[in-house]
């Protein structure tokens, strides 16, 4: 298990650089309190499940305040957030499937950024995809 959690750690750390400028007009305070919360937990390297998965259940709580609310959120945060409970899941449960799934979300950040409209023949084409795609595969 410890492979997959390694790995499922890393794709989570090369997310942090997307987040860095994510918008966060119109979030609520005690929402960026616990987007920071989660960012500094990958950021340190400290990945304190039990936190991480408080931090998770609370957003959780605050998204079913407000749906349209929850659907505005940047969806740089929203793949990062599924990243991460991916990665409680692997933890808690062992699902070896959890890492595959993380590395959809960070394919997802980057298909956002760099090929928002392109069809499946040019994406791969595109260095920064190709790039996480050849390390993913490896």
């Amino acid at each position: 298990m410890s492979t997959y959690r390694e790995y499922a750690r890393s794709v989570l750390g090369r997310m942090l650089p997307y987040l860095d400028n994510v918008n966060l007009e119109g979030s609520w305070p005690e929402e960026i309190t616990l987007y920071a919360l989660l960012v500094e937990t990958v950021r340190d390297g400290s990945f304190d499940i039990a936190k991480m998965q408080r931090a998770l259940e609370r957003l959780m709580e605050l998204s079913s305040e407000d749906e349209i609310h929850a659907i505005e959120t940047d969806p740089d945060i929203t793949h990062f957030l599924c990243g991460l409970d991916y990665l409680v899941a692997l933890e808690k449960s062992g699902d070896t499937k959890a890492p595959a799934a993380v590395s959809e979300q960070m394919m997802n950040i980057l298909d956002y950024h760099f090929t928002p409209h392109a069809s499946d023949q040019v994406w791969l084409t595109t260095a920064e995809i190709k790039k996480e795609f050849l390390r993913q595969r490896n």
